[in-house]
């Protein structure tokens, strides 16, 4: 199930899955890239981890964000700020 975390200018899209240590999944930016578009077939292989798969601002369920700068530099900022330990209602 997706959910989303509020980055404080936008929310971005995860989903997540098993225990233990976690893994973020960062996909890239082509044409109709998501983080379980590329990543779901190998998420059996990793059930001993806490699995966080994210969609980057701009691409699955992640909105395109009101900014003129590079995407790839906007969405950096914004995975950081939804693993910071403050994040409300998302991962930590």
């Amino acid at each position: 199930m997706t959910r989303t975390v509020d980055v404080g200018d936008g929310r971005l899209a995860y989903v997540e899955s098993g225990e233990g240590s976690p893994v973020v999944w960062l996909h890239g930016s082509g044409p109709g890239a998501t983080g379980m578009s590329n990543f779901g077939a190998n998420l059996p292989a990793f059930a001993d981890h806490r699995n966080l798969v994210v969609d980057l601002p701009g691409w699955g369920g992640s909105p395109r964000p009101d900014t003129d700068e590079p995407l790839i530099h906007h969405a950096a900022e914004r995975v950081r700020r939804a693993l910071r330990p403050s994040a409300s209602n998302g991962p930590t």
